[in-house]
């Protein structure tokens, strides 16, 4: 007799050892996955939750900038405080643009300069009014002496100034004129008029104007401030060492700078980038090349700069630029910008990045409004040719710097705090969440088992869910309370699908070195 022969039922076993991060296209790897939050890279290829958040250091009521130089510095409201210390107060509210040259912090579109080694402010800008009584230094000299009461107290010998209100010789000596010597109570110039020697004479109700240009965007490079403004669509850089002047042009190699640029839109920020200093637009890039005034000059390429609203994005981390640009994250090496971001979605209106540990920390907030905190690991991507995304939670990093290998923020509680603290965090809660899985087929097949190579620590606990086709419930599978590293095999009730997903939710820190999956095979229907 004979009878039918039955086929055996195919297990199909999957492991994995090598896991890839975020990614939110529709279709993605099995080692990557579709949702995560408070997952980091630090133990990759494996996979583990951050660390815990650094304690506060400060409570800020109305934060509106944050800096380091030899120590932090912060606006609080009008109030600023260094390395704790309360220093000084602005007499308005408003955000500040903070930058370091020398032992300054000089601070935007105030023009005020805070000194880190006596601890006091200073202004940038300078002014003067008064009578004033002119005079050539001596008979048929160019050099021509201005005095008046305390005229010089305000400015320095080199100072570019502007002058104004004289009504005799007033081509001669209204405009932008170099300070040659400086007095407490006289000025030295060089002034012609050809038509009319000048000699000796008073002048009432005269300006002097030591004048800082309006910015939007300033960063330090080679030892000058450089600036950018909307309004006036020009590049500024200050004289060499001295955030003060930017008028002053006598033909020096440490002369200030100034251009129109000619391109269409606003700046959206600059920095300093392997020995250059680069302007961006959200649809160009301009880098200004040369190391002194006479040899400055200005390339401008079409590309894609950092978007309106994400100027906060823009970082070094490395030796590389990242920023969000209007269609996702961008690395610029200096030739024309890559995005490294085709793993994400969703359109971004803000965003505010920072370095660390090279990796790139950037906090976007979406159409709706809601803020998250995403991390590239840029040392990881490199070496794996692939890109390694992470979640953590919806931090919003309002403000932050990067120095001595800490990176500060002020999250969206206005705590100024280390974004990460020493100590592990027990009891943080994790979750990760796969894509769709077929198992390598697109016939039926029946999920039967999991196996998990996993670390908690005392009282951790985690649960699996599982979710078949489309289906949007989730089915709890088990439940552990950790007691000491081992391998976790979990039975996942049989049910034959086309697809299934896994979600595995915990609180408290884990280490997942591996896992593997185990589906029996079924019919094409």
């Amino acid at each position: 007799m004979n009878l039918p022969k039955l086929q055996q039922i195919v297990k199909n076993k999957r492991t994995i050892g090598n896991f890839g991060g975020l990614n939110e296209s529709l279709i993605l790897n099995e080692n990557e996955f579709s949702k995560m939050k408070n997952i980091c890279s630090d133990m990759y290829p494996g996979i583990t939750c951050r660390k815990q958040r650094g304690d506060p250091i400060a409570k800020l009521e109305r934060p509106f900038g944050l800096y380091w130089k030899n120590g932090l510095f912060w606006v609080n409201g009008g109030n600023t405080y260094y390395k704790g210390e309360y220093v000084g107060f602005y007499p308005d509210e408003k955000e500040r643009t903070l930058v370091g040259l020398g032992a300054y912090i000089c601070s935007f579109p105030d023009g005020n300069m805070f000194s880190t080694v006596d601890k006091k402010f200073r202004s940038m800008t300078a002014t003067w009014r008064g009578d004033v009584t002119v005079e050539p230094v001596s008979e048929g000299s160019t050099f021509v002496r201005i005095t008046g009461g305390g005229i010089g107290n305000a400015f320095a010998s080199g100072d570019g100034v502007e002058f104004s209100g004289f009504v005799t010789h007033y081509a001669a000596l209204n405009g932008t004129k170099i300070l040659k010597e400086v007095g407490s109570d006289f000025v030295v110039v060089i002034a012609v008029d050809a038509g009319d020697p000048i000699r000796r004479f008073t002048n009432g109700n005269i300006t002097l104007k030591r004048k800082v240009p309006e910015m939007d965007f300033v960063c330090e490079f080679n030892n000058r401030l450089w600036g950018c403004s909307n309004r006036n669509h020009e590049i500024y850089a200050s004289k060499l060492g001295d955030p003060t002047n930017w008028n002053a042009f006598e033909g020096l190699s440490t002369d200030s700078y100034a251009l129109t640029v000619g391109s269409d839109g606003d700046f959206t920020g600059c920095l300093a980038h392997n020995g250059y200093v680069v302007f961006f637009k959200e649809d160009c890039i301009h880098t200004i090349y040369g190391s002194k005034p006479s040899n400055f000059t200005l390339d401008t390429v079409q590309a894609r700069g950092p978007a309106k609203g994400c100027e906060k994005s823009l970082c070094n981390v490395n030796e590389s630029v990242f920023y969000v640009s209007r269609n996702g994250v961008c690395i610029y090496e200096g030739s024309l910008p890559e995005t490294v971001s085709t793993k994400l979605s969703g359109k971004w209106k803000a965003a505010s990045g920072q370095q660390y540990d090279s990796k790139y920390y950037v906090s976007v907030q979406d159409i709706a409004g809601n803020w998250r905190l995403l991390v590239y690991d840029m040392r990881r991507s490199a070496q794996n040719q692939a890109e390694l995304w992470y979640q953590e939670d919806e931090e919003q990093m309002k403000y932050s710097c990067y120095a001595e290998g800490k990176l500060y923020i002020v999250d969206r509680n206005n705590m100024l705090r280390e974004i990460y603290a020493e100590k592990e965090e027990d009891y943080i809660e994790w979750n990760l969440e796969s894509g769709d899985l077929e198992e390598g087929t697109l016939s039926k097949k029946k999920p039967s088992r999991m196996q998990l190579s996993i670390d908690l620590t005392p009282n951790a606990v985690l649960t699996l869910y599982v979710s078949y086709d489309n289906s949007p419930t989730w089915i709890r599978v088990k439940t552990i309370t950790a007691d000491a590293r081992r391998n976790y095999q979990i039975p996942i009730k049989l049910k034959r699908c086309d697809r299934y997903r896994f979600k595995i939710r915990g609180r408290g820190k884990f280490r997942l070195y591996g896992m593997s999956r185990t589906t029996e095979g079924g019919s094409d229907r």
